[in-house]
């Protein structure tokens, strides 16, 4: 089981200065128990680890016709230079080869400068704008084979 305080301090510290540039205010307690009622559900989530810390997660939600929803990509702010992203985007294509998900849909905040520029390099087609948000969508094969130049390294766990 994930350590839910350690999961939402990564959100904090990422999505806070997003959220308050859009007009909101970040609120710990409700992304604790809205993490915890989307594990219910059935969203799968990975993280990566650094001393004993989670520094990193990824959460989707596989949804009945044959997608994903990516709902949460962080890396801690001190580790966003170096490579964990490819480590992190390195375990989603594995699981997509296993999973096979034939669309894979994912939401971004306007103001998520960071995440909009990952989307467009990784491929992502823009669909629509909605709520403060720009929906995005991609094919699982091609993002899989986008994904393939990410490649973990042997030697961490």
């Amino acid at each position: 089981m994930e350590n839910i305080d350690e999961l939402v301090e990564l959100d904090r510290l990422n999505m806070a200065p997003v959220i308050e540039q859009f007009g909101g205010k970040f609120d710990p307690e409700l992304r604790r128990r809205n993490l915890l009622l989307e594990m219910e559900k059935g969203a799968v989530l990975f993280s990566i680890q650094r001393s004993g810390k989670t520094i990193a997660y990824f959460q989707y939600m596989p949804e009945p016709n044959d997608s994903w929803n990516i709902m949460s990509i962080q890396i801690h702010p001190a580790y966003q230079e170096g490579l964990v992203l490819r480590d992190l985007l390195s375990e989603a294509r594995q699981r997509l080869q296993f999973d096979a998900p034939s669309t894979i849909r994912s939401s971004v905040h306007f103001t998520n400068q960071a995440s909009l520029r990952l989307h467009r390099k990784l491929g992502f087609m823009k669909i629509e704008k909605e709520a403060g948000r720009i929906l995005f969508v991609i094919d699982g094969k091609t993002l899989c084979e986008r994904l393939a130049r990410f490649k973990k390294r042997r030697n961490d766990s």
